[in-house]
């Protein structure tokens, strides 16, 4: 992701999934692109955190690739919001809406473990995957 972001001097590098509902993830809107080390590709257009009517099934994984503009971005947005709180998806739909240049790669379902960790229920689940890997990964005496 890294040595894509600095390859094409790109604002970021996102990693998405495909997801049977996206209502309950950031969701991109791109168009595809040529592949990356035979990833397939997105050109990033829009960024909407948990829209009531998506226009994808791509959700963003929450594993990303920045350049420096994203804090001066960050700092803006958070400046204007009344907790102060930093939200990554306001950032990247501000760099955007700048002509920022974003990429997403595809996370292929056979290339590892991603749980989503946005519910107490997906949170519960992924504790559960990491405690059950972790065992199987202990040598056996």
């Amino acid at each position: 992701m890294a040595r894509l972001r600095e390859r094409e001097d790109l604002d970021a590098v996102l990693l998405v999934r495909r997801v049977a509902d996206p209502r309950r993830y950031g969701v991109i809107e791109g168009s595809a692109s040529r592949p990356f080390a035979g990833v397939r590709r997105f050109d990033v257009r829009a960024m909407l955190e948990k829209p009531a009517r998506p226009r994808s099934h791509w959700a963003a994984t929450a594993i990303y690739a920045f350049g420096p503009a994203i804090w001066g971005v960050l700092r803006e947005h958070a400046r204007h919001r009344e907790s102060g709180e930093l939200e990554v998806t306001d950032g990247i739909a501000a760099l955007l809406a700048a002509g920022g240049r974003i990429s997403a790669l595809v996370l292929d379902p056979g290339m590892g473990l991603w749980k989503s960790v946005g519910s107490p229920e997906g949170y519960a689940a992924a504790l559960q995957a990491s405690r059950t890997r972790a065992l199987h990964a202990r040598p056996h005496s």
